[in-house]
């Protein structure tokens, strides 16, 4: 018996039991969470969201510091772990040519496959709507339809 079912039981309460996908409602709501969150990335969704939790810590502490030091801040800013890929920058929301290759429109033009998208560039507007505010449990609903809205909606046409 787990330590869960017997804290349960210690309780008084009888654990649910959810037959085919063997957990207690809670472990059945995780998974129902993680295969949303999933369906809408390219990459797996712990590192994206690990990537996203660096990214916003990062930035979090040279906001943090930099109306003491700029050049703290801005040291803050260029540390990376280099074995997570290549640094991408500060939070931000994705540009529409770094999730597609060629022109709208013209032949030659397509979305890129999921390995040729970054878990670092899929973290980026992630960690934004942390920094921001919008990635809490209570801010719209679930976080499964927080994370995904905020993931459809970061591509954004480049000038260029």
């Amino acid at each position: 018996m787990s330590d869960h079912e017997e804290k349960t039981k210690a309780d008084g309460a009888e654990s649910v039991s959810t037959d085919g996908l063997g957990g207690t409602p809670h472990d059945v709501m995780l998974q129902q969470t993680h295969d949303e969150l999933q369906m809408a990335l390219a990459n797996p969704a712990h590192q994206v969201y690990f990537r996203a939790g660096l990214l916003a810590c990062r930035e979090y502490m040279a906001r943090f510091v930099e109306a003491q030091d700029a050049g703290i801040a801005a040291s803050i800013r260029a540390n990376w772990w280099p074995a997570l890929g290549p640094d991408m920058g500060a939070p931000r929301l994705m540009l529409w040519g770094e999730l597609t290759e060629g022109e709208y429109g013209e032949p030659g033009f397509r979305s890129k496959e999921p390995a040729e998208i970054s878990p670092t560039l899929e973290a980026l507007p992630i960690a934004l709507g942390f920094l921001n505010g919008h990635m809490t449990p209570n801010a719209g609903g679930n976080s499964a339809g927080t994370a995904l809205s905020c993931q459809s909606g970061v591509a954004q046409r480049s000038e260029s």
